[in-house]
């Protein structure tokens, strides 16, 4: 059980990374090309946080599960 629990952290782990370096390089964009420019990585950075999101929920719900 244990490996799994690190399986999911670690993928909780590298989506939030991507979210991060998504958005900063969307901020740098925008700085100097304009928003136009950058609207695919603000989109990359929200689809990212999502799936953080979404895993993280799955981990919850597996971890209620197992207590049960």
């Amino acid at each position: 059980m244990k490996t799994r629990q690190g399986k999911w952290g670690a993928m909780e782990i590298l989506w939030i990374c991507f979210f991060v370096l998504c958005l900063l390089l969307a901020v740098l964009i925008t700085v100097k090309s304009g928003f136009s420019e950058a609207l695919v990585m603000y989109i990359c950075s929200g689809v990212s946080f999502l799936m953080f999101y979404w895993r993280r929920s799955l981990r919850k719900s597996e971890e209620k599960k197992g207590l049960r």
